[in-house]
């Protein structure tokens, strides 16, 4: 980053009724692609200053444990030169060095917090956009009254999606052919995705052929837009603020599977977050798939060659990422290597794994008997929630089956295997593509997850699913 700090944005902190300062309040100060610039708190007046580049746009998060802004809003933005938005009093604007702004914030009473419409209960936020290049559009923050950073551009939102991966990093190649298929070192950085709003649930729009799409558009497709590496402590630091602006400090991690390139993993990520509208950091691990069907044996490699990263990963995901509530989502092979790393880093550091709140497996292409003999009983002695999607459907387990001579543990051709805790959802009667696979993004599924992650309910209380009791035990199928 450039570190030409030629322009100073300082202010107060204010209570809206006593016009007093607000000592505890705390200023944090992002870039527009969603990074921390910097960080500050309030003196004991509500005083604050920060040194900035007069070329980027800068987004404000103003916060206080016991207030929020006048209009009980959770995200507000103001521009400048322009008209401030309530809660918002443009003190002056010196060019080319100076602006100084009032923050007003109320207090909070227990009759009158705000709930968002389509979110949790959020008590003391609010966010401002300062424009310091007044050539530049209008960044906002916010979607649907949530908190994470997002900008809105026309007919479409970008969002950023946090990634780690041990695919090839080649800069100079097209966006979406910048991460490849061979195995390097483990990165870390973000993504930008752009989500259109004419977005449909469970869906990734992407051009067609027959329709005469030969390019993406933003408007029409989810389109990843740009990638940003990290170093390890920057990675963390920016992913911890950004969970910090959730109300339930919560991220979740999504792991591919087979036959998934960098910005197909990117996309889906977005996608699913999207969907779900999840309020807190958005984060995916890409392992070096080699992003076509007939490279199901060098996938196999790579996912193995793989774990050992996802494992060292999962440790400083779980200890530097500052969170309370941590959701893992994998799908296909992506599998074994979650459930590998997962199970070594629970026997290393037990500790560890107190934050994670769901394991979501989808489709999972593990050898059944392996899986109960050897992975199940380790999972399920944490006590953690497990759920697993399956589906007799499914064309990829099926082949995958065939070239193993075993079943697969996702595959419930011929019946769901029972595992003593571990929720069995079979998904066989959900629409999906050709392959049957991906059927973990359809909406009525996605909506099943959207229960688990956002509603925390147990399968015996989410509407889609019935019970099947058989001797062995209960599972739960997913019906319209």
């Amino acid at each position: 980053m450039n570190e030409r700090r030629d322009k100073v944005i300082s202010g107060r902190v204010l209570d809206a009724d006593s016009k007093e300062g607000l000592s505890l309040s705390k200023i944090e100060l992002y870039i527009d692609e969603g990074l921390i610039y910097d960080s500050t708190s309030a003196d004991k007046n509500g005083y604050f200053s920060f040194s900035v580049e007069s070329q980027i746009n800068y987004l404000i998060i103003v916060r206080h444990p016991d207030y929020h802004n006048i209009d009980g809003l959770i995200t507000i933005w103001g521009i400048l030169p322009g008209k401030w938005e309530s809660g918002l009093e443009l003190i002056k604007e010196e060019a080319p060095g100076k602006i100084e702004i009032n923050c007003y914030l109320q207090k909070i009473h227990p009759d009158n917090v705000y709930k968002a419409k389509s979110g949790p209960v959020i008590k003391s936020k609010s966010a401002h956009l300062i424009k310091t290049n007044t050539a530049s559009p209008v960044r906002s923050i916010g979607r649907n009254g949530l908190s994470s950073p997002v900008k809105s551009k026309g007919n479409y939102i970008t969002m950023p999606v946090y990634f780690a991966t041990d695919r090839n990093y080649e800069k100079d190649n097209k966006l979406n052919d910048q991460f490849g298929i061979k195995r390097d070192k483990l990165r870390y950085g973000i993504s930008m995705v752009s989500v259109p709003h004419v977005h449909k649930l469970g869906e990734i729009e992407r051009p067609r052929w027959w329709r005469m799409e030969l390019q993406e558009n933003p408007e029409k497709h989810i389109v990843l837009s740009k990638n940003l590496i990290l170093n390890n402590e920057d990675f963390f630091k920016n992913l911890s603020s950004s969970i910090r602006l959730s109300s339930k400090r919560s991220t979740f991690l999504f792991i591919h599977g087979y036959n998934v390139t960098f910005a197909e993993a990117a996309r889906r990520t977005a996608q699913i977050s999207y969907d779900l509208s999840f309020e807190g950091a958005a984060v995916f691990y890409s392992w070096p798939s080699q992003g076509r069907i007939r490279d199901y044996i060098a996938d196999e490699g790579n996912i193995a060659w793989s774990t050992e990263n996802i494992r060292l990963f999962l440790n400083d995901f779980l200890e530097k990422s500052d969170c309370d509530e941590i959701y893992i989502v994998a799908h296909s092979m992506g599998n074994r290597g979650l459930t590998k790393a997962l199970n070594a880093l629970t026997a290393e550091k037990p500790k560890l794994i107190e934050k994670i709140k769901e394991i979501i497996l989808a489709a999972p292409d593990i050898d059944a008997d392996v899986f109960k003999r050897d992975i199940a009983p380790k999972m399920v002695s944490t006590g953690k929630p497990i759920t697993m999607y399956v589906s007799s459907k499914d064309r990829a387990l099926a082949l995958s089956a065939g070239i193993h001579k075993n079943k697969r543990i996702g595959d419930s051709k011929d019946g769901v295997i029972f595992i003593n805790g571990i929720e069995m959802i079979d998904a066989s009667e959900m629409e999906t593509d050709f392959f049957g696979h991906s059927y973990y993004g359809q909406h009525h599924i996605l909506s099943d997850i959207y229960d688990i992650i956002i509603k925390s309910k147990r399968a015996i209380y989410r509407p889609i699913l019935k019970s099947i009791e058989l001797p062995p035990g209960i599972y739960w199928k997913a019906v319209y």
